[in-house]
């Protein structure tokens, strides 16, 4: 069972055999993966929709039902080519089995399933994240968030794990993170329709009138707050303007809700739910994403120890 700074990863599984699928989730409930089934008749519908996940787990005598006139398994990864896909070897396998062993990342039977634990530390749990890192960015984005909009309910889900490229919504926020442990960006991503509610109930007088750019304003300041904390807490001066300006192309299709950043290592995913209170109650999500695709030390990993100065500063401490 995870904790809540273990990160899990989020998989689908798509099976033939109740029986398998209970192995399966089994396999997963003591591996920090969190199962979850399609139950809709075609599983494409599921990878084109707006769902952020770490792997596919897919029985070989499923590959060949598909609408599209092609194996399953070439349809997953036409369409979602970041997701490894781990094959259940059914007793007929060589009838089955891809010839293009490109096309997924590992194979197993119910009897060898716990063999492919090697697989899933290289193709999904290849990325060590301190618990401390996990633990600060939650307290303090729950923080800033609370900071800004004292009048709602808020709650994260566990830190999880996300080998697709998914932009969730219509507006994100990116911003950089250098230290001498990372290089990378933090994202923001939301719906502008629930945050423009949000916004227009918690900020602003009713007659202010409201537009995507006064979104954009709070979605700014949320991202501002957060990565200023965690700079703080993380990043000491020392680190700041040491490094190499070295960058890889971030490349963003709007139309196919795409970002990639030029690796293939997973993003860091949490995941808050933000809560009216009163009235209709609306939901708005908020996905925070961390990618540390230029440079990553976790060893190197420390926490800032705030000095006496700093803590009377932020009225922690106080002279007689």
């Amino acid at each position: 069972m995870s904790s809540d700074t273990d990160a899990v990863c989020k998989v689908i599984v798509q099976d033939s055999s109740p029986e398998n699928e209970k192995t399966i989730k089994e396999f997963c409930d003591t591996h920090n993966l969190v199962a979850v089934k399609s139950t809709l008749p075609n599983i494409m519908d599921v990878l084109r929709s707006n769902v952020d996940l770490g792997a596919i787990f897919l029985s070989e005598d499923l590959v060949d039902k598909n609408n599209d006139n092609q194996p399953l398994y070439k349809s997953i990864h036409k369409i979602r080519p970041e997701l490894p896909i781990i094959l259940r070897k059914t007793a007929d396998s060589t009838a089955h089995l891809p010839a293009n062993r490109n096309l997924y990342c590992t194979s197993y039977t119910t009897d060898t399933i716990n063999d492919i634990e090697t697989a899933m530390k290289e193709h999904i749990f290849n990325t060590n994240y301190p618990n401390a890192l996990i633990r600060g960015i939650k307290e303090i984005t729950l923080d800033s968030l609370g900071h800004l909009f004292p009048n709602i309910e808020m709650e994260a889900s566990l830190p999880y794990l996300i080998k697709d490229r998914i932009i969730y919504g219509e507006v994100f926020s990116l911003i950089t993170l250098e230290s001498s442990w990372c290089r990378g960006y933090m994202m923001l991503q939301t719906d502008e329709k629930n945050i423009n509610e949000l916004v227009k109930k918690d900020l602003v007088q009713a007659d202010v009138e409201i537009d995507f750019r006064l979104v954009n304003d709070v979605l700014s300041e949320v991202t501002n707050l957060v990565w200023g904390k965690i700079k703080n807490r993380y990043i000491s001066d020392q680190d700041l303007g040491a490094y190499h300006a070295t960058q890889v192309p971030i490349i963003v299709n709007h139309q196919n809700k795409y970002i990639t950043f030029g690796t293939d290592i997973p993003q860091l995913c949490f995941k808050y739910t933000l809560r009216q209170t009163g009235g209709d109650r609306k939901e708005i999500t908020l996905y925070q994403k961390f990618i540390f695709n230029l440079s990553w030390a976790p060893e190197k990993f420390s926490e800032n120890q705030p000095t006496v100065d700093d803590l009377i500063d932020t009225g922690e401490l106080e002279f007689f």
